[in-house]
């Protein structure tokens, strides 16, 4: 209704007197800006749940979306391999119809629309000549338009969406125009529907999109057997236990609390997503001893264990400890250890004794100072226990300028990572890295 209504005025303009000399690309322009501030649709936030999972149909009927990268959809999947399926579904199918697919990149649309937008002519692509060989060819007259008219006011809806997910971000609204993707045998991507949104999403380099799952290869299903199923829930009933805790920073809406967690191959969505927090971190983890004060069930050491030599969580909370070490032991990671501390009412040096004969070469100190009184302390301690800090600070405003203030004092450089939390950028809280000066400790 609000596109006929645009449309309709931009005939006015191109119709009305030679005054109104307008580039049809800036009325388009003008109009999508309008259409944006009288649109009135509902914006549903992306449930969250599992990633790339297997036996993800077995363990939770109801079809749900998974976080992604775009880049990491690398291929088309050809759909006369497939049997129909209405789109929300959810289907198993054995055979080879995740083989020999098509690299999406070498697809007619995307290569047109990186043609048009270094030329801003549609005229001259591909994938508009393309169509209009089929318009003229009368048994060929499946498309959802019929004429070159409907054809141009279908781009125009193309662009609209490109320039509103630039401004605006990826969004779901009222489930429509979803990504649907198939998980093949190797458990990698195949693009099952939304080439044009997928084109958009990685050619503004967005790092996480909701998208539907429609086929999974049964190879898929039979790697988690029943027992492991059984064993995953347990895991996550205490990983739910934690969010019983008295803590703001619990996250009782998400399914596994506070830090999202990789089972073995299944992905449980929490609060904070621990990979896309380290995504510009330019820090080499490999064979490197890190130490996680404040772990909570220690998200982050869990992400980075095949790279590390050995990695540290300690928390004041046994809840989460106990949670860390279900995990560890499910996902048997031999090079974590998780230990109980109470940073407010014990001696803080003690710390030093979990960490044996091991030198820790970088500290994680995330987003918990505002929780301790003695954070001054902790922060003294982290500096000689290591040459390096990640430190996200948390807190009001003010309390966060205070936490940096006095990293600024202690180490040589505190540089800004990130400005916001990009994982979770509701909470404005800051990342920074931190070197230590040369003089001993």
């Amino acid at each position: 209704m609000i596109l006929r209504i645009l449309n309709r005025i931009k005939k006015k303009v191109q119709s009305g007197p030679k005054g109104y000399n307008i580039p049809n690309k800036e009325i388009d322009l003008i109009l999508t800006r309008i259409g944006r501030k009288i649109k009135k649709t509902v914006t549903k936030k992306a449930p969250t749940t599992l990633e790339n999972i297997q036996w993800y149909h077995e363990y939770n009927k109801s079809p749900k979306l998974i976080f992604v990268d775009p880049q990491k959809i690398k291929y088309f999947c050809k759909r006369d391999k497939l049997p129909a399926i209405k789109l929300g579904e959810i289907k198993v199918l054995s055979g080879d119809w995740d083989k020999n697919n098509p690299l999406f990149e070498e697809s007619l649309f995307y290569i047109s629309w990186k043609q048009y937008l270094k030329t801003g002519n549609w005229h001259e692509t591909l994938y508009y000549k393309n169509v209009l060989k089929e318009l003229n060819n009368w048994q060929n007259r499946n498309l959802r338009y019929k004429t070159k008219a409907e054809f141009h006011q279908y781009l125009n809806q193309l662009e609209e969406v490109y320039y509103d997910m630039k401004q605006e971000g990826y969004k779901i609204i009222n489930n429509k125009n979803q990504i649907y993707v198939n998980i093949a045998a190797d458990g990698s991507l195949l693009l099952h529907d939304g080439k044009h949104r997928l084109t958009f999403a990685k050619f503004l380099g967005i790092k996480k999109i909701p998208v539907g799952v429609s086929f999974i290869h049964k190879k898929q299903t039979q790697i988690i057997t029943s027992n492991d199923k059984e064993i995953i829930q347990k895991v996550l009933t205490m990983m739910q236990y934690t969010k019983k805790s008295n803590a703001s920073y619990k996250a009782k809406e998400f399914e596994s609390g506070y830090h999202s967690i990789k089972l073995k191959n299944a992905y449980f969505r929490g609060q904070r997503e621990n990979n896309v927090r380290l995504q510009n971190v330019s820090y080499n983890f490999k064979d490197k001893v890190v130490l996680d004060l404040g772990c909570n069930v220690g998200g982050m050491l869990h992400i980075i264990a095949n790279e590390i030599k050995c990695g540290i969580g300690v928390d004041y909370n046994p809840k989460c400890i106990n949670a860390a070490n279900l995990i560890k032991e499910y996902n048997q990671t031999k090079n974590l250890q998780f230990y109980t501390f109470n940073f407010d009412e014990e001696d803080i040096s003690l710390v030093k004794n979990f960490i044996l004969d091991k030198k820790v070469d970088i500290c994680f100190l995330l987003s918990i100072c505002v929780w301790i009184k003695k954070w001054k302390e902790l922060i003294r301690f982290a500096v000689t226990i290591a040459d390096t800090l990640l430190f996200e600070a948390n807190g009001t405003p003010r309390q966060q300028e205070e936490q940096v203030k006095f990293l600024n004092i202690i180490y040589e450089s505190v540089n800004l990572i990130d400005n916001n939390s990009i994982d979770d950028p509701v909470h404005k809280r800051k990342l920074y890295f931190c070197k230590k000066y040369e003089t001993n400790y």
